[in-house]
């Protein structure tokens, strides 16, 4: 899990023998992304805000009031990590067994809109950078369901003890020490 303050992610291998992600993220969705990068990201959260903010400069009133208050719809988040990740205070490793793991794969993949040949539905022209980019996401976000609750919720899938109520990353990231 990985946590920038605000929000969290799911991180996970890129490629395992129970999923190789690439073949629903494919790598020229991801301008910038090769066969070396090692784990890839996973977030939820409001469509919108994720379109509009690529950093906390951007966040705009009427942005952040609608994400909060109003049910509205999601996007998933996805960034190919080329480095190792290091275990910090922001970057903490989980280790589960492999039953839990494909409880993992299940909520990841129940939680992006798919097409007909299993593919998740690419938002054309979007992310940050050529790491990452955007997915439409089944549910709706508002403050009571935002994107710290998707990972905790995650993390609930797999039997794993955390948060009752996970609406900041802390609530998430103190049971993961």
């Amino acid at each position: 899990m990985t946590s920038n303050g605000v929000h969290t992610d799911i991180v996970v291998p890129v490629s395992t023998a129970y999923i190789d992600w690439r073949r629903k993220l494919p790598l020229p969705h991801f301008g910038g992304v090769d066969s070396t990068y090692y784990y890839v990201a996973f977030g939820w959260g409001d469509r919108r805000f994720y379109m509009e903010t690529p950093e906390w400069k951007d966040l705009t009133p009427g942005v952040a009031i609608t994400a909060s208050l109003w049910p509205t719809r999601t996007a998933m988040h996805v960034e190919y990590i080329r480095s190792k990740l290091i275990p910090t205070k922001r970057q903490r490793p989980l280790q589960i067994t492999p039953e839990q793991y494909q409880q993992l794969i299940t909520y990841i993949d129940n939680s992006f809109v798919q097409q007909d040949n299993g593919r998740y539905m690419h938002i054309s022209g979007s992310g940050y950078s050529g790491q990452d980019t955007f997915y439409e996401a089944h549910g709706r976000f508002y403050l009571l369901k935002n994107c710290n609750n998707w990972v905790n919720q995650g993390l609930k899938s797999m039997g794993v003890r955390t948060a009752v109520w996970a609406p900041i990353p802390y609530a998430i990231m103190r049971h993961l020490r």
